[in-house]
């Protein structure tokens, strides 16, 4: 869940793809079935991205990044297809933000509600023609679990982070401020923004409106998570961001994951999933004393 939504970003700048080392990838990596296709689908330009995520997933070069992207999002459609699996994601997302918020003293009874109401509209087949139109309306290229809610919602959260108003930077950094007045800074903030750009959206029913009644309770509750003092909330909102990235990093990773055929990679990712799902349950679930 992105800690300051879509008020801090601007249009994706254009970002210069280096493909000088895709010949020597095309040579070195044959016996990897599925890497190798991804590859040629790179060489042939159809691989599309938002935003290159090189270092931030680990790799080491564009080549590698884009053409293993290809395959995690053939992974992602397989996984999906699942109705088990599914249902693993919808409810690993509704109990991890769930329980972050209980850490921050919030009751996540509306959180609930909202979660579950737009999980109902994603699963409403008619509603993904307008879905689509928003969502490339946001430069998002595909329409895929990686792009959707990792790389736009989530990643694009966690960026926001270096990118917040100094305003608001040196209010949490006074010492002179009382954290309570920090807090509610930072809370209408976030409201009045949310409130400023929901005004502007074309759809008022569709995904992004969606996202931001959720937003208007989970990213007052995050931004002060990471922009606040030291302490529990802080350490909870890390471990958080820390652990999607970690796994998302596992995934790119050809120590961790097989890129040799799309079943391979499919069974490696959800294993990934459950492995790191479980942990964030493990440590959330504990005393809020572990934090401290």
């Amino acid at each position: 869940m992105p800690i300051i939504p879509y008020i801090i970003h601007s249009n994706t700048s254009k970002q210069t793809v280096d493909l000088s080392d895709l010949e020597e990838h095309i040579e070195q990596f044959q016996h990897l079935l599925l890497y190798e296709e991804a590859l040629q689908q790179l060489q042939d330009g159809n691989v599309p991205h938002r935003i290159l995520r090189t270092k931030q997933m680990g790799c080491t070069s564009d080549t590698e990044f884009l053409a293993k992207l290809h395959c995690i999002r053939q992974a992602f459609n397989e996984i999906f297809e699942v109705e088990e699996n599914r249902k693993w994601f919808e409810d690993i997302g509704r109990e991890l933000i769930g329980t972050l918020l209980k850490h921050a003293d919030k009751d996540p009874s509306d959180f609930y509600k909202l979660y579950d109401n737009f999980m109902d509209y994603l699963k409403t087949s008619e509603n993904w023609v307008n879905i689509e139109v928003e969502l490339k309306g946001r430069n998002v290229k595909v329409m895929n679990f990686f792009d959707i809610v990792i790389d736009f919602l989530l990643f694009d959260g966690f960026d926001d982070l270096d990118q917040v108003p100094s305003t608001i930077v040196n209010i949490c950094g006074n010492r002179w401020i009382t954290n309570g007045f920090k807090e509610t800074a930072i809370l209408t903030f976030v409201w009045s923004v949310l409130k400023a750009k929901r005004t502007m959206l074309t759809n008022q029913d569709g995904f992004i409106s969606h996202f931001y009644s959720i937003s208007e309770i989970t990213s007052p509750v995050f931004a002060w998570g990471f922009l606040g003092p030291d302490g529990p909330l802080k350490s909870v909102c890390k471990f958080f961001k820390d652990e999607v990235t970690s796994f998302m990093t596992e995934v790119f990773d050809f120590e961790c994951v097989r890129f040799s055929t799309l079943t391979d990679l499919t069974e490696d990712i959800m294993k990934l999933a459950r492995k790191h799902g479980q942990l964030a349950r493990d440590k959330l679930s504990t005393h809020p004393s572990y934090w401290s």
